[in-house]
């Protein structure tokens, strides 16, 4: 069942991981969470940011937390990491046709 999901994939691929999202599996192999879940993870959650977030997630309670929660979060977090790329993308192209508004197509002084 979990190499439908591609943990094979996921585990030969852990050398790629940022910093934090090593951090972040060594984390969740000691708070007992199973290898291929913990590799999961961490390769969804693959920027400083987000292993960052899932992280601190982690460190407020000193029980373990169930699987399904550590899922839910991951998603959570995704679903907001995806919403500020959103954010910074639209506020470029804003920028982009102000500057078009203001300074036309033709900045050459002809």
């Amino acid at each position: 069942m979990l190499r439908q999901f591609g943990i094979g994939r996921v585990m030969s691929n852990m050398k790629e991981l940022s910093a934090k999202s090593s951090a972040l599996y060594a984390c969740m192999l000691r708070k007992g969470y199973p290898k291929e879940f913990a590799a999961l993870i961490a390769s969804e959650l693959n920027t400083d940011f987000t292993a960052k977030m899932m992280l601190g997630y982690l460190s407020h309670s000193e029980t373990y937390i169930p699987m399904e929660s550590v899922a839910d979060e991951m998603f959570s977090i995704l679903s907001l990491r995806e919403s500020i790329v959103s954010r910074k993308k639209k506020e470029y192209y804003q920028h982009t046709i102000n500057e078009l508004c203001r300074y036309g197509l033709d900045t050459d002084d002809e």
